[in-house]
């Protein structure tokens, strides 16, 4: 079978842990013998076309240039009627020369464009829902204790998340930056209800997490036979970095032999960052041998500290430098994670896990046994278990084997792409 990726962001140009995944199912199927060939715009120099780990990448003109490889386009642009033409002009003319036999859409941005292509190809076609955005545009409601069927509603996005999104993160300085936040906002909830109404024209959708797709259901939004879970795939063919490199990164970065609690992610409250720099505190005030890597950027604005390093951004392959420099990992999300990369990823170099009880992360670990897992929005109950592990040796290296055979097993590459496959094969 041949099959079409279509994906608005593909690495090298990856934001996020999303466009990883993509890039990790595109190699998993190339393993098990599928032709995978993945349409994507070419954002800068890259060339037009390339074989990458057993598929094909394919970059269409695109007018707009990315100067950073984790930036987005202004959301203006990806969600317009012009982008989804253009983009599905693209779509149905590399199907035809590619002559594939199914679309798969990676992310939501290009949705209008990957149906407007599934009926003038007549194509089945797959959508794979990565995050909560079809739910709500901004996600604020998503940070709440329960999340009820009426957050997904027009009346409560309008009157509660919009102002509080506004408050939390835009913070306008005046009455007409104000009233163009909340147009913008209104805006995109009504395109995101058009690419709500669009996902019944999907003929199958993977969800990443029984907790996602969970809260789709909830919300009415979608066909309980129609949308399955396929969790993503940890890294493929990862190998640890000799010690000499790991050396070098504790001089770069002063570590000298203080222990290390990594955070990978964007720093924003929806992430948890305020939570952990608070847990931070209490740690480092009765832990003084112990220094916070925090890689990533974002809206928050981190005080200086001697106990708290930021690297703002380093790249993918980089980062699994930084997990195995590590003494443990931190994910202190404070809303609801659809999936989220990070615990998977570090259980490749067996490094103990703290998450909150958040979303798809919770499918990663099981408590007390692979890795920890503590309330949202508790620092001091997130410092007491770091400060559990750093002294504990044995007990966290014990937790990290744990996690690392129970990845194996739960998000094995075999059994994972065979699911994606029996997906398609449905389709036939």
């Amino acid at each position: 079978m041949r099959i079409l990726f279509i994906s608005d962001y593909f690495p090298p140009f990856a934001p996020g842990g999303a466009e990883w995944s993509s890039y990790y199912s595109a190699q998993g199927l190339a393993k098990k013998g599928e032709e995978v060939v993945v349409l994507t715009p070419n954002y800068g120099k890259n060339p037009k076309t390339e074989e990458s780990k057993g598929f094909k990448i394919i970059r269409f003109p695109f007018p707009f240039k990315l100067k950073n490889k984790s930036q987005t386009l202004p959301y203006f642009l990806n969600s317009q009627p012009l982008y989804y033409l253009y983009f599905g002009f693209w779509i149905v003319y590399y199907s035809i020369r590619e002559k594939v036999d199914l679309l798969h859409l990676q992310e939501r941005f290009s949705l209008p464009a990957a149906v407007l292509a599934k009926y003038i190809l007549r194509k089945p076609l797959v959508f794979t829902l990565r995050n909560f955005v079809l739910f709500c545009p901004v996600g604020t409601c998503l940070q709440k204790k329960s999340i009820k069927r009426e957050s997904s509603s027009f009346s409560h996005f309008w009157n509660q998340c919009v102002p509080e999104y506004i408050n939390l993160y835009l913070k306008p300085k005046s009455k007409i930056k104000y009233l163009y936040a909340r147009a913008s906002l209104l805006y995109s909830w009504i395109d995101n209800l058009m690419k709500r109404r669009l996902l019944k024209n999907c003929d199958k959708l993977i969800a990443i997490s029984n907790s996602l797709r969970e809260i789709y259901l909830k919300a009415d939004l979608v066909c309980k036979d129609k949308i399955k879970v396929v969790y993503n795939l940890p890294p493929l063919g990862v190998k640890k970095t000799n010690n000499e490199e790991i050396i070098r990164l504790r001089k770069k970065h002063q570590l000298g032999n203080k222990k290390v609690v990594l955070y990978a992610g964007r720093l924003t409250l929806g992430k948890g960052v305020y939570d952990l720099l608070k847990a931070g505190e209490i740690v480092c005030q009765r832990e003084k041998n112990v220094v916070f890597l925090l890689i990533g950027k974002g809206s928050l604005k981190v005080k200086t500290q001697s106990y708290f390093k930021i690297i703002p951004e380093v790249s993918h392959e980089e980062l699994f430098k930084y997990y195995q420099l590590a003494d443990l990992v931190v994910v202190p999300t404070a809303g609801i994670e659809p999936f989220g990369r990070v615990p998977i990823e570090a259980a490749l170099f067996k490094k103990a896990v703290i998450i909150t009880r958040s979303g798809g992360l919770k499918e990663q670990i099981i408590a007390g046994k692979t890795g920890f897992i503590v309330s949202r929005k508790n620092p001091s109950q997130l410092a007491e278990v770091i400060l559990k592990l750093l002294r504990d040796k044995s007990l966290s290296l014990k937790i990290g084997e744990n996690h690392y055979q129970f990845v194996k097993q739960k998000f094995n590459q075999k059994k994972i792409t065979e699911r994606i496959i029996s997906i398609y094969q449905s389709l036939k």
